[in-house]
């Protein structure tokens, strides 16, 4: 439920007593002011940028750009084409036969609905890029222009269609903004956000495009308390592994999923699985501790949680916490 702003920090601490796990929303503004660095700060939503390269078709050489190279080919090969449009009277069409259904359908009581006057503000300074199939519409992005920076706004696809994205749809969209930015002279792109899980789709799909996470200011933030690792805690932490706050920089947690000591091998798996650009730090954590020999990757901290016990980790969100109390590796003067 909702309480006032001044009764969070009791709150938390009274629930905390009785329950694994204790989650507020709170403005990030407030959050400073009223709960200072006491608890674990996950932002509620990241951005993800990318700057622009000179040659787009750089973006799928190399290993690197294997995954997107597989992803574009399959676009063409099913026919996926985009165009742009600047006409009012498709971004009626698009806001009223697409973005509502979508955004109610997809998170029901949760669904934020954008303001048609301040989008039609936002699309005359850029414009409406559609992605056909089969010569139909099928979804479509709004962009803006800001300075030197080709910002998405907002996506969404028709009801009752194949898989779009099977087909590529998202692919041929994202190759379109890139190629269309970069024809426009922009430095930067924001390809918008995502939700602050390191396998979170939208992040994991963004990140194919060599983008790099950026804290956004405006988002609000998920405050979370609990008192002892629970097994209830651990396995929220091996599922969804959080991005939070350290400091004034992103970093993020993740569990590992081993019986054992970690190895070499689980280390280094999670550390290429996981690490995204635009992290401050990667913090693996292991119930079993890891093996005597395990070097962590570059911007990895170790925290062996048999060592630790049942101390909480929120000391992470605060600068400086793992270097002077914990057992932890990969970090310097530890």
């Amino acid at each position: 439920g909702a309480v006032p702003l001044w009764a969070v920090p009791r709150t938390l601490e009274e629930l905390s007593k009785s329950v694994d796990l204790v989650i507020a929303r709170v403005d990030p503004r407030w959050a400073r002011l009223v709960l200072g660095h006491h608890y674990l700060r996950v932002p509620e939503w990241v951005d993800q940028w990318l700057t622009v390269p000179d040659d787009p078709d750089s973006l799928c050489l190399g290993k690197r750009g294997k995954s997107l190279r597989k992803d574009i080919r399959r676009a063409h090969e099913n026919g996926i084409t985009c165009q742009v449009s600047h006409n009012e009277a498709d971004l009626e069409e698009f806001y009223y036969q697409y973005h509502l259904p979508f955004v109610r359908e997809r998170f029901g009581a949760h669904a934020r609905v954008d303001n048609l006057r301040i989008l039609r503000h936002l699309f005359r300074l850029g414009g409406l890029i559609w992605a056909l199939y089969n010569g139909q519409r099928v979804a479509a992005s709004v962009s803006t222009t800001e300075g030197a920076v080709f910002r998405l706004l907002t996506f969404a696809s028709v009801a009752g269609r194949p898989n779009l994205t099977e087909l590529g749809v998202h692919t041929a969209l994202n190759w379109f903004e890139v190629q269309y930015a970069h024809e426009l002279g922009c430095q930067e792109i924001n390809f918008g956000g995502a939700r602050g899980v390191l396998t979170d789709g939208v992040l994991r799909h963004k990140r194919k495009w060599q983008t790099r996470l950026v804290a956004r200011r405006q988002s609000h933030l998920f405050v979370l308390s609990w008192t002892k690792l629970s097994a209830a805690v651990c396995d929220m932490l091996a599922t969804a592994p959080l991005l939070f706050l350290e400091g004034r920089h992103l970093s993020a947690f993740s569990m590992l999923d081993t019986s054992a000591p970690a190895s070499q091998d689980d280390v280094t798996r999670a550390y290429r699985f996981l690490w995204t650009p635009g992290l401050h730090r990667l913090h693996l954590l292991s119930p079993s501790g890891f093996e005597g020999d395990v070097t962590p990757p570059l911007q990895t901290c170790l925290v062996d949680l048999k060592a630790l016990g049942n101390r909480s980790l929120f000391g992470l969100g605060s600068t400086g916490i793992v270097e002077s109390r914990w057992s932890a590796r990969g970090l310097p003067g530890t």
